[in-house]
């Protein structure tokens, strides 16, 4: 019951993101200070939130550069 109550609260969350931009940012080693960071105004294109029975919940989507250019810096 916990992972469907998440999956829903995600899902409330992305859902009112589609069509908009927003900033996104990501650290393939994490948000430590020094790692590489990722940065980009983004439009989100479509989310699926699955959430099995005692299984993991999982996000998947697209989204499409809205404005600008990809930055790399550190965090």
């Amino acid at each position: 019951a916990w992972a469907n109550q998440s999956a829903n609260a995600n899902l409330a969350v992305f859902a009112g993101l589609i069509g908009g931009s927003t900033m996104f940012r990501w650290g393939p080693a994490g948000s430590v200070v020094g790692q590489v960071k990722y940065s980009a105004c983004m439009i989100l294109d479509d989310i699926n939130i699955g959430a099995p029975v005692d299984g993991i919940v999982t996000i998947k989507g697209s989204m499409s550069l809205a404005s600008g250019s990809l930055t790399k810096g550190t965090w």
